[in-house]
């Protein structure tokens, strides 16, 4: 049996699914166990062959698409939003010629394009990252068997989300990112990390649980340029995320690379407004779970994110945001403290961050045409 539909899309395309769930032989009951949780068809189960690498696991359990017009492949610790077969057929039906991540960790630059993605109603987000997420991962089935063989050529050190991102890149096909996410990272420490990521600190989704939008715009078109505050270093940094430019994991400091006419004064005065503004509606807590010193770094990031998303500054108001929004914003300061600071202290500032956010946002949408148009160009 395979989950179908018609859309009412630029495409009229059936969309059906198969499944396979990659593992090892030592995590071979949460594969069946996650197995229980898909709709038909039943998903195939694909262990390591003994080679230790991922990237021969994933070639073999794409090599498994075979009758359907998509293939979806989970790792085991994936844990799926309920409904997920329906929720995905309605998601390809937007983007039947995409690849599609389900998750994506919320501390990385793609989770960044998810959060303003998010404040702007966007059903999906694009990929920046040097990689594909590929926790969760949904490809037209052709460009699955061609990826399964592809991947047989190449080092088997390779990580699989990296060899993805290469090829998909290279045959021209866009990846993209659900918003909200409809899978979560198991990690309850039940399934430890495999692959050596234990070191990056606990990595859930950066937006996962809240229910579909009753209207989504199709795509994101936010802008090339990206304010991130990564996990790696706390700095504010700026990608450029235009398909031309290099693959990078470090970019140039934000503070250098804003417009002339951005004072440090000025910034720096706004930055305490808004943490008295924060301090005035939700007490002085965030203050207390971290410096001053990476919160200025956290909020210059997200003010030059407010000069260029095209959001406007009336739009940024707490009071308009959906519980989507809301969800991807409140993960913001895990992501990036998650290894200095224990997530479970930095949930009780998470009213305290969404607004900080916010309102760093709107100081940079406020500014004039000609600085946020400055900003755009590089």
């Amino acid at each position: 049996m395979s989950t179908t539909t018609d859309t009412d899309t630029a495409r009229d395309i059936n969309i059906s699914l198969t499944w396979a769930i990659m593992t090892h032989a030592r995590r071979r009951e949460h594969a069946e166990r996650l197995a229980g949780l898909c709709s038909e068809p039943t998903p195939t189960v694909v262990e390591d062959p003994g080679a230790g690498s991922t990237l021969v696991t994933s070639a073999a359990a794409w090599a498994t698409a075979a009758d359907a017009s998509h293939h979806i492949v989970l790792q085991d610790d994936a844990l799926p939003v309920e409904g997920l077969a329906a929720r995905v057929v309605d998601l390809v039906s937007r983007a039947p010629d995409a690849a599609i991540s389900l998750f994506t960790e919320w501390g990385c630059r793609t989770a960044t394009r998810v959060r303003i993605a998010a404040l702007a109603g966007e059903a999906t987000a694009p990929v920046v990252d040097p990689y594909v997420p590929s926790l969760a991962l949904v490809l037209p089935t052709p460009v699955a068997l061609a990826f399964a063989e592809h991947a047989c050529g190449l080092d088997p050190a390779t990580p699989d989300d990296v060899a993805l991102r290469g090829f998909l890149n290279d045959r021209g096909v866009r990846q993209l990112v659900s918003v909200p996410n409809l899978v979560e990272h198991d990690t309850n420490g039940t399934t430890p990390s495999l692959t050596g990521n234990a070191f990056q600190g606990m990595r859930r989704s950066v937006c996962f649980g809240p229910p579909p939008r009753a209207e989504e715009n199709a795509s994101s078109g936010s802008a090339l340029r990206l304010a991130h505050i990564g996990w790696m270093r706390a700095t504010a940094e700026v990608f450029d995320d235009s398909p031309q430019a290099p693959s990078a994991f470090v970019g140039t400091p934000v503070a250098q690379a804003l417009p002339e006419q951005v004072e440090p004064a000025r910034l720096t005065e706004r930055f305490e407004e808004t943490i008295t503004r924060v301090a005035r509606e939700h007490g002085p807590e965030l203050t207390r779970v971290l410096h001053r010193t990476v919160l200025f770094e956290l909020w210059t990031a997200w003010y030059a994110n407010g000069l260029g998303s095209g959001l406007r500054a009336e739009h940024l108001e707490r009071g308009r945001l959906d519980p989507v929004a809301e969800a991807a914003l409140g993960t913001v300061l895990p992501g990036v403290f998650r290894r200095y600071v224990p997530v479970e202290t930095l949930e009780t500032v998470r009213d305290h961050t969404v607004t900080f956010v916010l309102d760093a946002m709107r100081y940079g949408a406020a500014e004039p045409t000609e600085v946020r148009e400055e900003w755009l160009k590089g």
